[in-house]
């Protein structure tokens, strides 16, 4: 009789640690190789990341969590290897602190009042996280297309090169920016 209380005692202290352990991890009752909320970030990366894996927008600040976590690992860089900006900025899919604008509406052609390269404007074209996330274009490079237009604020097509004066950057090029990002695995 005592073992058999022991043997009970044993597999409900075993019990409780595995349920422990499961509850923890990043397959807890949803497949990790998933996209649950098809924000380009698999939900076992999710969990690295601290995001919520049936929120494709975590910090809610309009931007995919996807979107933030492959540009804060794929940063443009000029011809000779430079990044566009500061190593020291990061992308924070958890922090809404970035990519604030207060009208979506006509995005195309207008500097966001509150573009800060310190906090939500690191390549320093004069458009906010957000407005690059809405309009598909490079953040982290002030050039997407890579024409003559040094910034994407000034640039009629930021997507679309015009032919003249190419620079060669980066990340940048034809359609870089939410389908990209949303590869992102």
């Amino acid at each position: 009789m005592k073992t058999f209380a022991m043997f009970g005692v044993i597999v409900m202290v075993l019990g409780a640690f595995a349920g422990l352990a499961h509850g923890m991890g990043p397959m807890d009752g949803i497949n990790p190789k998933a996209d649950s909320d098809k924000d380009g970030l698999v939900n076992a990366q999710e969990y690295l990341w601290g995001t919520d894996p049936n929120d494709p927008d975590s910090d809610a600040d309009g931007c995919y969590d996807g979107w933030e976590a492959w540009y804060d690992a794929h940063r443009a860089t000029d011809i000779n290897g430079v990044a566009f900006m500061d190593a020291k900025y990061h992308f924070d899919p958890n922090s809404a602190d970035a990519g604030k604008v207060a009208d979506t509406h006509n995005l195309v052609q207008v500097r966001d009042g509150d573009a800060n390269a310190l906090v939500n404007d690191p390549d320093n074209d004069g458009w906010n996280n957000l407005h690059e996330f809405l309009v598909g274009s490079d953040p982290t490079n002030p050039n997407t297309d890579g024409d003559i237009y040094v910034e994407d604020s000034a640039d009629p097509d930021p997507l679309i090169s015009n032919g003249a004066g190419e620079t060669g950057g980066g990340n940048g090029g034809n359609g870089s920016g939410i389908g990209e990002a949303l590869a992102f695995v």
